[in-house]
């Protein structure tokens, strides 16, 4: 099995990606990126900034062509996986593993089901998509809040299933942009209901068997804002000075 990292170091305007943020993002990637190839080889897609810091820590970069039409933060997770086949996990920047992924056979695997977040993140949204009639682009689009996926981990079983969800992901898209007035409407962080709403709806529609890894797994996901607080920084960075980390060529073989 492969890691698979995606990261578009300039995100326009967004300060969230800008400045010390930026620095700190860099230094999430390394250690997360140094701790999973302990056990998988690793492929990054990065752009030109990206692959001059952090190339030289996995076993290929690919370039991110960075499509500018509706670019959105998470842009790049979707063209990683959409360019890979067979097996992979694409994992985030912010997520650390202290051993190997455990797997079980699962058509879908993702992070963890968001069953908090309903009243602010998706309750709007998916009203408004509802009634601006989404359903059009997205057959299997349930109005109702099945729990999200978190994405912060992805992998399919087959290509097949990949795709499905990738085609769905990217004809919402396509809708949100085109047709959606979303101009009118200050939707609280689109891509989530986008990539996340979208894969729980595929799931419970064609009773796909779907995973969380962080039930069976040991893994620090630290999404959102927390992970630029001073303090997990600082531990972040001694935790990265202060060892010496193997890769999986150095143990002799793959772990599958």
């Amino acid at each position: 099995m492969r890691i698979i990292y995606s990261f578009n170091t300039n995100v326009g305007d967004d300060d969230y990606f800008r400045g010390v943020n930026l620095e700190h993002n860099f230094l999430f990637y390394e250690l997360s990126i140094r701790l999973c190839r302990q056990y998988y080889p690793v492929t990054l897609y990065t752009d030109e900034y990206g692959a001059e810091r952090l190339g030289h820590l996995v076993d290929e970069v690919k370039m991110l062509k960075k499509d500018p039409e509706n670019y959105i933060w998470s842009e790049p997770k979707f063209e990683a996986i959409s360019n890979e086949t067979g097996e992979f996990l694409h994992v985030d920047g912010d997520l650390f593993i202290s051993k190997p992924f455990i797997l079980n056979d699962s058509d879908v695997y993702y992070d963890h089901t968001e069953i908090t977040l309903h009243e602010y993140y998706y309750k709007e949204n998916l009203k408004n998509f509802t009634d601006y009639g989404i359903s059009k682009v997205f057959p299997e689009w349930s109005s109702k809040y099945l729990g999200a996926f978190n994405i912060g981990i992805m992998g399919f079983k087959t290509d097949e299933i990949k795709n499905i969800y990738l085609d769905r992901y990217f004809k919402m898209k396509d809708w949100y942009y085109n047709v959606f007035p979303h101009d009118k409407f200050e939707s609280p962080i689109p891509s989530m209901t986008l990539g996340e709403h979208s894969l729980s709806c595929l799931s419970d529609y064609y009773s796909w068997k779907s995973t969380p890894l962080y039930d069976e797994n040991q893994y620090l996901h630290m999404y959102g804002g927390r992970k630029h607080l001073d303090m997990f920084y600082k531990f972040a960075k001694s935790y990265l000075e202060s060892r010496e980390f193997k890769t999986y060529k150095d143990h002799g073989n793959i772990i599958t």
